[in-house]
């Protein structure tokens, strides 16, 4: 079992990036400059007051040549993510939300955790994500590189999340249409790897720990 705590800061207030994340365009346009293959939202309801969703992912995952190889052979990894929070507490800071993940790697590895959203302390106009979980893999051998690979995964994902939010403000107010690669001063090409950001300050928390 690894843990995980990994906190990033983003440049608006928390409010404002919930208003923007739970927006069809923001949705897409994440899912792009992630390089996100295919996504698909399987299912959405309500359940004992709390709403919940279901979405299936192919992300951009580098995997070791003998690690894909023993356990994915011609097969793309993909992810089935549930997340659970209390209904209607979605625009609200400090917004909580608990996620449940597996894939198609192993059907015995599960990542649960909680993903906090607030306002950082001390720093108007800026807020704060912070997931904090484990991934659990109970695979003869191969369960100490497959834990390895799913939170290296999950931090990057974190790492970059902070230049995309300012790359997707700098596309909103140079208005429609805009490319996100003319939009944006900070970043040169949208493939490029994670700036450290306006903020300085991106990753205030990021650490693992294997029990």
């Amino acid at each position: 079992m690894v843990a995980f705590d990994v906190q990033v800061e983003l440049p608006l207030d928390a409010a404002a990036y919930l208003r923007e994340k739970d927006s069809e365009a923001y949705k897409r346009f994440h899912a792009d400059a992630m390089g996100t293959l295919e996504q698909e939202f399987l299912s959405s309801e309500i359940v004992d007051g709390e709403a919940v969703t279901v979405t299936r992912t192919v992300p951009t995952i580098d995997i070791p040549w003998a690690l894909r190889r023993a356990i994915l052979g011609n097969r793309r990894a993909e992810f089935v993510d549930t997340r659970r929070w209390t209904h209607g507490a979605h625009l609200t800071p400090p917004f909580s939300q608990r996620f449940h993940i597996t894939n198609n790697i192993t059907d015995r590895c599960v990542v649960t955790g909680v993903i906090v959203v607030d306002d950082a302390p001390g720093a108007p106009g800026v807020c704060s994500v912070r997931a904090r979980g484990e991934a659990v893999v109970t695979l003869k051998g191969l369960g100490p590189a497959v834990e390895k690979l799913v939170v290296s995964n999950l931090r990057a994902s974190y790492d970059r999340l902070p230049g995309i939010v300012e790359d997707w403000m700098a596309t909103r107010s140079a208005g429609p249409g805009a490319a996100p690669e003319e939009a944006s001063s900070l970043r040169g090409a949208k493939d490029r790897g994670p700036s450290p950001g306006r903020l300085g300050r991106r990753a205030r928390r990021d650490s693992a720990r294997r029990t």
